[in-house]
């Protein structure tokens, strides 16, 4: 809904997704819904953390083969051992690129600083 009525319609349509816990849905369930997000242009980024479960990670990297077009769509995996999410994030490069797309007021709310 908040795609549908963004404000700027020329702007690329984006997700971003936090997973912390187990994705309860088997890989090709989510290959359908990247195919969709794809059909509609929508780009995905998405950020894992936490949740300790192997298929995580392979479950996410085939969600994102899926609806990448361009490079549009990033992925960026934060150990659980990590102490704060934000300094993760902050030093990684794809979240880099990823809050280049955001604009400036967008990016404090996300990470929680505001």
């Amino acid at each position: 809904m908040a795609i549908k009525h963004r404000q700027n319609k020329h702007q690329q349509q984006r997700i971003i997704i936090f997973v912390g816990s187990l994705v309860k849905y088997d890989k090709q369930a989510l290959e359908t819904i990247g195919k969709k997000l794809k059909k509609n242009s929508v780009a995905l980024d998405i950020i894992d953390f936490g949740g300790e479960d192997d298929e995580k990670p392979e479950k996410l990297e085939a969600l994102l083969a899926v609806v990448n077009a361009n490079d549009s769509s990033h992925i960026v995996h934060a150990p659980s051992s990590a102490n704060a999410l934000s300094n993760v994030l902050i030093r990684d490069p794809e979240f880099q690129h990823m809050a280049s797309c955001l604009q400036a007021s967008t990016l404090p709310r996300i990470l929680g600083l505001i």
